[in-house]
């Protein structure tokens, strides 16, 4: 094997390693600060949560995508229809900045602080929904 692709493995392997050190930082600053990140492919049924979403939902966290429904049974009946409303601006290209209840597998509500924009995939193809979420509860009971 040549040298120079020895060397470019070995840079290589550096920064992956470099990289998931990285990840595994973001990931305990984003539980220990109480936010969270969700992404949504309209059209799929499926949505991505970070750990800090998960934690945030009060769900366990799975290695595979949380179906639709289980988030609309996590967000609280009488915000629900807010949330909606929120997503249909979004997919019109308008930033959702609003707060709503969730409700945890044991009873407990929580406060959720969301934003969510749509990040297009081109003019005419939407890509995914970027949500980014804080806890406020602790914030909002002081």
């Amino acid at each position: 094997m040549c040298l120079a692709l020895v060397g470019v493995r070995l840079a290589f392997g550096r920064v992956e390693e470099s990289l998931h050190s990285d990840l595994l930082l973001l990931v305990e600053a984003e539980l220990q600060a109480g936010w969270g990140i969700l992404i949504w492919r309209p059209g799929s049924d499926e949505i991505f949560l970070s750990e800090g979403a998960y934690q945030i939902h009060g769900l366990k966290p799975t290695e595979s995508l949380v179906p639709t429904e289980i988030m609309e049974q996590v967000i609280h009946r009488d915000d629900l229809s807010r949330v909606r409303s929120g997503l249909a601006e979004v997919m019109q290209g308008r930033l959702y900045d609003g707060r709503h209840r969730v409700v945890w597998p044991d009873g407990t509500v929580r406060w959720v602080q969301a934003r969510a924009l749509l990040k297009k995939e081109t003019i005419t193809r939407p890509g995914h929904i970027l949500w980014t979420l804080v806890d406020i509860t602790d914030y909002l009971e002081t």
